[in-house]
């Protein structure tokens, strides 16, 4: 039931109560109406027969029955009996036990032939001591009949009502939630697509659901100035340090050319030179990444042959492992060609690649292989390195993320930064790792 959306949540009990309702007043219908048919019917059978006593009298020692009696009165079927119980006048229904005992002042029910009947018996002194009894009979069958004929059709209209309530309740409640409904579609969509210019727009209302939407714009607002001055921060200082940083290089290069150090102070130049281009890099992925969120990097595209640069790609990593004695192999079909930004496709490979020699293991290797299926480029790097926690791997794309064993040298820009260029060409990044085996890479990309 937790996992069942509010709207049939809503619906479910709406109908519940419903359906108590409308059992609830068919009880209450029913058995207040047999009940007040069995009041009525009592009534008008006890004044009845106490009215026939003023048609009978006792005269000159006989009793004396008016001919204005009737025997039958509006369903009401009246006998006279003298003391002996012997039937003076009138009739009973042919269906009635005649054998049933007299009961003074008491109303008693029978079942004769199938057949209900209501029966009340007056006993009343007349005259000089004579006791005369006016039984009255009543048959109840018919009320019952009526009442059995409006149980079916309500059996019947039941559910139907049943299904209009539940479908009346689905349509207001869906009315109702529409404006949650938007507040869950713009929230989705900012999550989904880190577009924080959406909004709700529910407009004005003083309801709580109107008041929540604008409660959320307002807070979106608030987020959205935050992470611009976030970027612009981020763009803006890694734009003013590439300056002194391209000078700090500069100058390593000039006094390391001079050769007017001894070795201890070159290698302190160099340890410098080092540092200074590892935060070269950094600024220079940082100042991408900071352009790509304010959408203000532009992707030079043009057709160039993916193939070749792979090679390329692979050729220069030859060099990098070699310091660690990590081979290198490739393997790559020719004559693929995409429309991308080439540079921006290289630095892609080049910081997979770099990845995979950092944290490869010494006289460990590296497979390059490159192929193409139907409309689609894939670019597989796998190492023996290792490896990726299956914890960390949902948080290597992410920013600055480290993992304690594999990436404490590391800027945790490269990855992003390599799967922004992926899915700015169309495609995407994917990895498969295993702790202490190795890692591999899959990166796709549209052909031409």
């Amino acid at each position: 039931m937790k996992r069942l959306s509010i709207k049939f949540k809503i619906t479910f009990w709406f109908t519940l109560v419903m359906v108590v309702i409308v059992i609830a007043s068919l009880y209450f219908m029913f058995g207040m109406g047999q009940k007040m048919v069995k009041d009525e019917a009592q009534i008008k059978l006890s004044d009845t027969v106490s009215d026939s006593f003023n048609e009978i009298d006792y005269r000159f020692g006989e009793i004396d029955i008016d001919d204005d009696l009737d025997f039958y009165n509006e369903g009401v079927y009246i006998s006279v009996y003298d003391s002996e119980g012997r039937l003076l006048y009138g009739r009973l229904p042919t269906f009635f036990n005649r054998s049933l005992p007299f009961s003074n002042g008491a109303f008693s029910t029978m079942e004769s032939d199938g057949r209900a009947v209501l029966v009340y018996d007056l006993t009343q002194d007349i005259g000089r001591g004579c006791n005369v009894t006016v039984r009255g009979v009543l048959a109840t069958g018919g009320n019952e009949y009526v009442f059995g004929i409006m149980f079916k059709p309500a059996l019947i209209l039941f559910p139907i009502l049943l299904i209009i309530a539940a479908f009346v309740g689905y349509i207001l409640t869906k009315h109702a939630f529409a404006p949650v409904n938007r507040i869950v579609s713009a929230a989705e969509s900012i999550s989904s697509g880190n577009d924080l210019t959406k909004r709700i727009g529910l407009g004005g209302g003083g309801d709580e659901i109107h008041r929540l939407a604008n409660e959320f714009d307002m807070m979106f607002d608030r987020l959205q100035e935050s992470f611009e001055n976030e970027k612009r921060f981020t763009s803006d200082a890694s734009h003013e340090l590439r300056t002194p940083l391209a000078v700090i290089l500069a100058e390593c290069e000039s006094l390391l050319d001079s050769g007017r150090f001894s070795d201890d102070e070159r290698i302190a130049i160099e340890s410098i030179y080092r540092k200074a281009e590892e935060m070269s890099k950094l600024v220079s992925s940082l100042l991408t990444l900071a352009r790509a969120d304010r959408g203000h990097l532009k992707l030079d595209k043009a057709e160039f042959e993916l193939s070749a640069a792979v090679e390329a790609v692979a050729e220069e990593v030859k060099v990098i492992a070699e310091e660690k004695n990590i081979s290198v192999s490739h393997k790559v079909q020719n004559g693929i060609y995409i429309d991308g930004d080439e540079t921006m496709i290289i630095r892609m490979l080049l910081n997979i690649c770099e990845n995979a020699v950092k944290y490869g293991r010494v006289g460990g290797k590296i497979d390059i292989e490159m192929t193409e299926q139907e409309s689609d480029s894939f670019i597989i790097i796998k190492d023996d390195g290792i490896g990726i926690k299956k914890d960390d791997i949902k948080h290597i794309w992410e920013r600055f993320y480290r993992v304690d064993e594999a990436r404490s040298n590391g800027s945790g820009l490269g990855l992003p930064l390599a799967k922004y260029i992926a899915v700015a060409h169309g495609g995407d990044v994917s990895v498969e790792s295993e702790y202490e085996i190795g890692s591999c890479f899959t990166i796709k990309l549209p052909k031409k």
